[in-house]
This record gives structure tokens, C-alpha cells and sequence, in this order.
């Protein structure tokens, strides 16, 4: 595992700390969505070694914490078999106290994305010598893997962030967490990235079938930036289905005609035309190895020369910290990782921030930050505090977007956008920020509960998103990142219906401050798969008020299917694909008795092509505000005409006129009633798609490390 994830200083009341009987926690490098990863000391005194431990978070019960634990003992499953020097080692795997956990040799070195970035900080290349070796010795770790016997595994993720460059000038291939293989559990889900665009083979791109070939056309990526210092698919550019790559000799004069070749045929468009194996590619590389300034020593002095001061200041921290466990022989207390405990331990709970925030407890975590229920201390009013990942804080980027996601709703305003009172920062410097406490539940957790919703409260909800959305972009801020679980409906009172608030606006953009940073991670298409615009895909079309015209598109009709998408797929890649080239399924597929003219509207705010949905926000608000007011017509008609039940008591035979008359009406309301439901029941056939478009999507550069994990939701 990386060593340098977290470079922040650790609570020296928290480390060391004992987990199970063998391993003592030094220090935390990092958290993801399932776990945390420690550096560690395991093994006896005296002969103790240092390494990575990886422990799976508790989840609520439910289909989520299967899921995770599922991908957790995939995970452990394929690692643990796998045994080769340019892979991460795994020597022990198991459970304590209900918590997994894996343990792995500590790699000291830097990713690939680290070392490519300080080049450019020192206006220096990698030489071409270091860049075959180390792709050379890569493929060569790809070429085992590939073998191992009935597995058929396949990374998929290679890439410069799960390549880690070792200190002594090897190559660690990292994070097997996407790779599929024959006899894996937990599949891919559908809305969630976990690869990156800029470095899929063109079929895993396309959402075909892919084999260990994929993994070798990703690494000729690689190859090609390295030994060009360019970008083989640049963010500001359109990546085409079969590109045509330039020979790397054409941007470096230095490279011969036969390094060309060998780089040719690792990004053949067909896999067919690519290298068979890893094996070969890497002997094809070692070929092309030029006399001086290559191998494993020119690597390690070339990551010396690069990070000198850092390799120095790590290997004295981890000096102390060997020190301090030993200083403590036995009296090293126990790391409780339970989510209960966590929360209980939480430093943040119990105290007040800002001199008036009383935090009460830990509501909810995302990708960015934590958030809190409090009160102020003043007035006694319940709110939510939002507070960043404690790793996160050196991330300026990150930094900047959660200031961003504060000064969104301050900019908007409106009473349908969740509102952001106050901010300030903690004792250790962290930034946070106060929001209305919302008591509601969002429309993931609705749907799901109580199912597919009545066709006059979708449109009410659906109205006042709209509002919410006009209001933003009068402020020229787009949101970007509309989904269920970001839409919040709160019941005011018995009287009146849902009042719905819009939140998160971590991943907005600013029209109005184009000038500024890009906070956008390149590398990673912006939003949630599901529900994100087709231009949203790849991060290089034009996104503008639309891409929201899209979202609520697909929320009203993730309303009124009962939690389907427009677009559904196997993988992240099938549905992009699909978004692509394809017309969502038609809504009448999953319910009968909506009116024409809304599924219409629905279907035009779904429409691939942003020219043919509605042009603003509030247009769409006009739009179903006539379709709300159609509906509440047709329910009042039939309330009216009521047809009498069995048990309802109809004038006897000894008044002939009148049980005539009252057969007569009893048959002209049924009729009446029919002919007025009919348009809910009617069969409709399925409306042809239209005209299949061309997928596009862009790379982002390799400088971009900040981030290169995909943010897509």
C-alpha cells in the first residue's frame, strides 16, 4: 500500500494502538468507502516488521453491508493467491471481533501519478530507459496474474494511481478491487465508477467483453505518457472510438523506430493485433532497454533525485514511531473500529464548535465529510454540521469544492435549497459549515420503502425542484450531481404535502468564476452514472443548465417506475455506452395509467441530444404545472362519478320509472367513468428509438493526481 496516502501528523493520544492479538496500529494512512488502512508492527520483539493493514468498516445490516463484505472476501480471495514481486504481498487474512481485515507488505515509494506530478513541478521527463523497465516489469506481473490457473482474472484499473514506483526502483501494481475473474461474487454495480476512462482498453470503454488484453493496452497507455511527457487522450479533447495514436518517435526524437512498434502493438484497437501475453510484451520492452539509464538502479536514483527530502523525513517518522511502540512495551491500548465505537470515540462529539455548535452525534458520512446533528448553544435550535474527511484536509482541491458546497446555497436562496447558516472552523483546523437541520427522508429511502409514487405528488416534487434548480442557475451555479439521495422531502405539518429540499452541491459548477481554479478532478466524469446528462460522460462535452434539465428527467421517472433508471446496465461502462447510443425504456414498460403527454415530457428532459429538452428550468416547471393541474381535472371527474357498490340500496320494482331512471344513470356513470379512465389504462406500443450516436468521453491528464481516483457517485 502507498506510504505516503496521509502525510498529516497522528493524535499521539490515538497511536499507537493494539487491533487482535498481533498487529499494533502506528498510524492511519487513509480510509476509503470500505475500510481503513493502517501502517502497522506485527510479529515479535525483536524480529517485528512493518506493514499495511486494511480493516473493513462496519456496515448497518442490510443489502449494502452484504454487498461490502461480499467485495471484502472477493478481494481477500484473489489477493491472498497471488505471489510475485511487482505485486502487493498478502500474507494474512481474517476476522476480529467482527471486523476483516487484510494484511500486506508496506510498500515505500511513491504512484506513478506522484512521481509524474513532481516532473512537472522540476520541468524534468522520465528517462526512457527508467519508463521501459518499469512498464517491462509491469506487463511481467500482469503476464502471472493473467495465468493463474481457471481464474481468468483481469485487473481492469491500471492505471498511474494503482502503480506504485518503489524507493529501490521496482513496480507495485496495486488494488485489485474491480478485477473480474471467473468465480467472483460481488459484481460491478451499475452507478458506480470504479475505473478510470482515460486508461480503459476501447472495448472495456464500450462496455464489451474484455480479456487480460485490456490490461496490456492500458499499460501501452502508460508507456506512451511516460516516454512522451504528453497525454495520450487529453481532457479538453473528444476521445474517439479507434484513435489513431501518434508513434511516440514523433513527439521524442531520442526513441527509435522499433520502440515504436512495440508501443503500436500494445494499443492495436483489435485485441486481436496486441501482444498475447504480458510475457511477451515484457520481452519485446527489455529488447528496446537502451545500454546506459535504464533498469532497477536508474529508477531508484531517479526517485531519489525527485523526493529526496521526502524519503528522508518518512524514514525518520517511522523511526519514532518504532521508538514510541517500544516505549510502551506492553501498556499499548486497543483500537476499537466498530462504527458505534468510532462514533462514541469521534473527538468531535460532545464538543462546541465555533463557541455556539454543540455537536450531539455523527447523522452521516460521504465521500467528503462527516456530518453531525447539533444545537446552537444560544438559542437551542437543532442543525447539521458538516465537517471534511480529517485526511482530507491537505487536499486543496478538496478544500476548496467543500467551501464551495457552503457558498452555493448562500449564493441561491430559496426555500426548496437546503441552507447553509454558518461556518468556521475546528480546533484542528478544519473547515466546517452549519446547515438547517432537514427531518425528512430523501427519495432513495422513500422509493424504496413504500414504491412506485402517485402521479400528482411526482409532479408537486418534481415542480419544486424545478424551482430550486431556477433559482441556481440565476446564480450561475449548475448542480450537476441530482439524485435521490440528494433530494430531501420534509413533511411541514399533517395539512400540508411534501416540501422538498435539494442539497449537495459538493460537485457544482460555477459559471460565474470560470476564471478560477478547476476543481473539477480531471480523469473522472462528474456525477452520479445514473442520472448524469450523456455530455456529463468523460468530463469533455459542454455541461451547462441542461445536464439538470436531464437529472430531474430521471428522477421523475426514478419516481414513477418504482426506483428504475432510464438507464440501466451491468457495469458503469455498459451504461455510459447505453446513455450514449440509446433512448431510455419507455415508462408505460413499468406502469400503465400516466397520461401520454407527461411520459412525452419525460421522455424530452431524457433526450440525449440537450437541444431537444427543455431550455430552462422553469420552462419545465410551466411545463409540469400543466400536467399537475391535468391530473388533479381528471381525478376530481372521477371522484364525481361514482358507480353505486353492491351493497347500496336501489329503489324496489314497485316504482317503474324511477328503477329505470336509476339504472340508466348507474349505466351511464360506469361509462362515463370508463370513457374518463381510459386514457390511464389504454395500451400503448412501444415508440421507436432514435438514431444511435457515436460514444465520446476524454482522459485527463496524469498531472491531476490529486484525485485519480473517479468521482462519479
Amino acid at each position: 500500500m502507498p506510504a505516503t496516502i496521509n502525510n498529516e501528523p497522528q493524535d499521539p493520544q490515538r497511536f499507537p494502538r493494539r487491533f487482535g492479538p498481533r498487529y499494533v496500529l502506528l498510524k492511519e494512512l487513509g480510509r476509503g468507502g470500505m475500510g481503513r488502512v493502517f501502517m502497522a508492527l506485527t510479529g515479535q520483539a525483536g524480529v517485528e516488521r512493518v506493514c499495511a493493514l486494511k480493516i473493513l468498516r462496519s456496515f448497518q445490516a442490510g443489502r449494502h453491508a452484504e454487498e461490502m463484505t461480499q467485495r471484502f472476501l472477493d478481494e481477500a480471495k484473489i489477493v491472498t493467491k497471488l505471489s510475485h514481486e511487482n505485486l502487493v504481498y498478502v500474507f494474512d487474512f481474517g476476522v476480529h471481533e467482527r471486523q476483516g481485515y487484510l494484511a500486506m507488505e508496506y510498500v515505500q515509494g511513491k504512484t506513478f501519478t506522484e512521481a509524474w506530478n513532481r516532473c512537472a513541478v522540476k520541468h524534468t521527463g522520465f528517462p526512457s530507459g527508467v519508463a521501459i523497465h518499469l512498464i517491462a516489469e509491469l506487463v511481467a506481473a500482469l503476464g502471472y496474474a493473467h495465468r493463474l490457473e481457471g481464474m481468468n482474472l483481469v485487473h481492469r484499473d491500471i492505471s498511474p494511481s494503482n502503480l506504485m514506483l518503489t524507493y529501490t526502483g521496482g513496480v507495485k501494481l496495486i488494488d485489485f478491487g474491480l478485477a473480474q475473474w471467473n468465480d467472483k461474487v460481488a459484481q460491478t454495480a451499475a452507478g458506480t465508477n470504479w475505473g478510470k476512462v482515460s486508461y480503459m482498453s476501447p472495448e472495456q470503454y464500450l462496455g464489451k467483453p474484455v480479456d487480460h488484453r485490456s490490461d496490456l493496452f492500458s499499460a501501452g497507455i502508460i508507456l506512451w505518457e511516460l516516454l512522451t511527457g504528453r497525454q495520450l487522450f487529453p481532457a479538453t479533447q473528444s476521445r474517439q472510438a479507434s484513435p489513431k495514436v501518434p508513434p511516440p518517435s514523433s513527439l521524442n526524437e531520442a526513441l527509435s523506430a522499433k520502440l515504436d512498434e512495440v508501443v503500436g502493438r500494445a494499443l492495436a484497437f483489435s485485441p486481436a493485433d496486441r501482444f498475447a501475453t504480458g510475457e511477451e510484451m515484457s520481452a519485446a520492452l527489455v529488447a528496446e532497454m537502451p545500454r546506459d539509464g535504464g533498469g532497477k538502479l536508474a529508477a531508484a536514483a531517479f526517485l531519489t533525485q525527485l523526493f529526496d527530502a521526502e524519503i528522508r523525513a518518512e524514514m525518520a517518522e517511522r523511526r519514532d514511531l518504532l521508538q514510541r511502540v517500544s516505549a510502551m512495551g506492553d501498556r499499548v491500548p486497543v483500537l476499537e473500529t466498530s462504527d458505534s465505537a468510532a462514533s462514541e470515540n469521534d473527538p468531535l462529539i460532545g464538543k462546541v464548535l465555533g463557541d455556539r455548535y454543540h455537536v450531539r452525534r455523527r447523522i452521516g458520512e460521504g465521500a467528503m465529510g462527516r456530518v453531525y446533528e447539533g444545537h446552537h448553544t444560544g438559542i437551542g435550535k437543532r442543525v447539521a454540521i458538516k465537517v471534511p474527511r480529517h485526511v482530507e484536509r491537505r487536499k486543496s482541491e478538496l478544500a476548496r469544492r467543500f467551501q464551495r458546497e457552503a457558498l452555493a446555497p448562500s449564493q441561491i436562496g430559496h426555500p426548496n435549497v437546503v441552507d447553509v447558516t454558518d461556518c468556521g472552523t475546528t480546533e484542528d483546523g478544519d473547515y466546517f459549515f452549519v446547515m438547517e437541520f432537514v427531518d425528512g427522508v430523501d427519495l432513495e429511502a422513500l422509493i424504496k420503502r413504500d414504491g412506485a409514487m402517485a402521479v400528482e405528488r411526482t409532479l408537486l416534487v418534481g415542480v419544486q425542484m424545478c424551482r430550486a434548480l431556477e433559482a441556481a442557475h440565476r446564480a450561475g451555479i449548475i448542480h450537476r450531481d441530482l439524485k435521490p439521495s440528494n433530494v430531501m422531502l420534509v413533511r411541514p405539518s399533517d395539512e400540508q404535502g411534501d416540501l422538498v429540499k435539494v442539497l449537495d452541491f459538493g460537485v457544482a459548477k460555477f459559471l460565474r468564476d470560470e476564471g478560477g481554479p478547476n476543481l473539477t478532478v480531471p480523469d473522472a466524469a462528474v456525477g452520479t452514472p445514473r442520472f448524469m446528462a450523456p455530455e456529463q460522460i468523460g468530463g469533455g462535452g459542454v455541461v451547462d443548465f441542461r445536464a439538470d434539465i436531464y437529472a430531474v428527467g430521471g428522477l421523475l421517472y426514478f419516481m414513477l417506475s418504482g426506483g428504475h433508471s432510464p438507464i440501466e446496465g451491468s457495469n458503469v461502462q455498459n451504461v455510459w455506452q447505453r446513455k450514449l447510443t440509446e433512448d431510455p425504456t419507455p415508462l408505460h414498460h413499468y406502469r400503465s395509467d400516466l397520461p401520454d403527454d407527461l411520459e412525452a415530457l419525460i421522455m424530452q428532459c431524457l433526450a440525449r441530444d440537450a437541444n431537444r429538452r427543455p431550455a430552462s428550468a422553469d420552462d419545465l416547471k410551466k411545463l409540469l404545472l400543466a400536467s399537475l393541474e391535468e391530473a388533479r381535472t381528471i381525478s376530481s371527474s372521477l371522484a364525481g362519478l361514482r358507480v353505486p357498490s353492491t351493497t347500496a340500496v336501489v329503489p324496489g320494482p314497485s316504482d317503474s320509472s324511477l328503477w329505470w331512471k336509476t339504472i340508466a344513470v348507474v349505466t351511464a356513470t360506469a361509462v362515463v367513468s370508463w370513457i374518463a379512465a381510459r386514457p390511464f389504462f389504454v395500451h400503448r406500443p412501444a415508440r421507436p428509438h432514435a438514431a444511435l450516436a457515436q460514444p465520446r468521453a476524454t482522459a485527463p491528464t496524469p498531472a491531476a493526481a490529486a484525485g485519480d481516483a473517479a468521482t462519479t457517485r
